[in-house]
């Protein structure tokens, strides 16, 4: 089967592009001729490339200007400054498909989603989240009717497109068990201080992900008890910056300078995981699964979580993790203590947990897509 996949992004540091890199190993391995065409420059086309895909940059213009967070007048305006960078997309992806003729295009982000109508070629999805606001959904449901099939990778994120689609399945993202080095020396390379206990957060810096929240949580223990956070997550977003600006400042006000490190980018997020007692996944809008959480629970770290979206599907409380309200520092801070204080509870949810995550494993997911696409062919 030949496959051409329409990734939005350039970065090789996002769940979609991460997953998207597993699932073209898996098909490469089973024969199948993959291709990528990219419509951002970026370190992905090598995570890509070295999957064994043959990778194409098709943009080298911008369609960053519509942001999936925001009001609606600024997705109306970034949508009409667009229009031009769409049009040239769609007619080099036109032109790139008459060359590769594919039997499926699989699209892997919304603003790839949105070229479907306008690609004469026969479309599949994988949906990896819900658009935040009701006008967002719309155009989403619009492009959803061009195409013959949408893998979304939980219930969640399926509901939005029911309907719209003639076959919509749930394909649970695929995530690798790590190969950790050992505490010990992921703890040296991250500077942590001794005898402090690590809560990880790892999440681009973005308002909706809850950072500021984590500091909030924080800053309730006393220093005696306080344990360390680290942040892994670079700046994504157009507005990354600024946010990390204002967690500065919250860190500086509050007194946190002795209790938070900041990384940025991190290339082996294996490190964090291996040095890490708690993953805590703060967010404030409803994620289509949470991958960071999941590569927590394969690598026998708990989770701490909002009770939002897809994470209901990752985490059952209190039996693989704990489930907060979102914006509740003071939740957060009570099921740290919790994990912190208790070594048994930590360690029935950590068991737990590695079981039910088995069901994200990458081979599953290759299997699962290729089912996938024969569904969707033979109709």
């Amino acid at each position: 089967m030949r496959i051409l996949f329409v990734n939005p992004g350039g970065s090789p540091y996002g769940g979609a592009e991460r997953s998207l890199g597993l699932l073209v190993r898996g098909l490469v391995q089973h024969g199948h001729d993959v291709s990528v065409a990219l419509l951002a420059e970026g370190a992905a086309k090598h995570l890509f490339a070295e999957a064994g895909a043959r990778v194409e940059v098709i943009s080298g213009e911008s369609l960053t200007g519509v942001r999936r967070h925001g009001t609606a007048l600024a997705f109306a305006v970034g949508s009409a400054r667009s229009l031009p960078a769409l049009a040239g997309t769609v007619r080099r992806l036109r032109a790139l498909v008459a060359r590769e003729r594919p039997d499926l295009v699989h699209t892997n982000g919304f603003r790839a989603h949105v070229t479907s109508p306008l690609v004469r070629s026969r479309q599949v999805w994988s949906l990896r989240d819900v658009a935040p606001r009701a006008v967002q959904r719309r155009v989403l449901r619009a492009a959803a009717r061009s195409v013959s099939g949408i893998a979304a990778n939980s219930l969640f994120t399926a509901a939005q497109v029911r309907g719209a689609c003639p076959v919509v399945e749930v394909v649970y993202n695929p995530v690798e068990e790590m190969l950790l080095p050992s505490r010990e020396e992921a703890r040296s390379r991250l500077a942590v201080p001794p005898g402090r206990r690590v809560v990880a957060i790892v999440a681009h810096l973005h308002a909706s992900k809850g950072h500021h929240v984590a500091l909030d949580a924080l800053r309730r223990f006393p220093q005696a008890e306080r344990p360390f956070l680290i942040c892994a997550g670079g700046a994504l977003y157009p507005d990354s910056e600024a946010y990390e600006g204002e967690l500065r400042e919250r860190i500086t006000a509050w007194d946190l300078g002795e209790d938070v490190r900041l990384l940025g980018a991190v290339d082996d997020v294996a490190g964090i995981y291996a040095a890490a007692d708690v993953l805590l996944h703060p967010v404030l809008h409803p994620e289509g699964l949470g991958r960071a959480a999941i590569e927590a629970q394969r690598a026998g770290v708990p989770v701490v979580a909002s009770r939002l979206g897809g994470m209901l599907e990752v985490v059952a409380h209190d039996e693989t993790g704990l489930l907060v309200e979102p914006s509740r520092p003071d939740q957060i801070a009570d099921a740290l203590r919790s994990l912190l204080r208790n070594t048994a509870l930590s360690a029935r949810l950590t068991n737990a947990a590695r079981v039910s995550s088995r069901r994200f494993d990458p081979a599953e997911h290759a299997q699962a897509m290729m089912r996938f696409y024969r569904r969707v062919l033979l109709r």
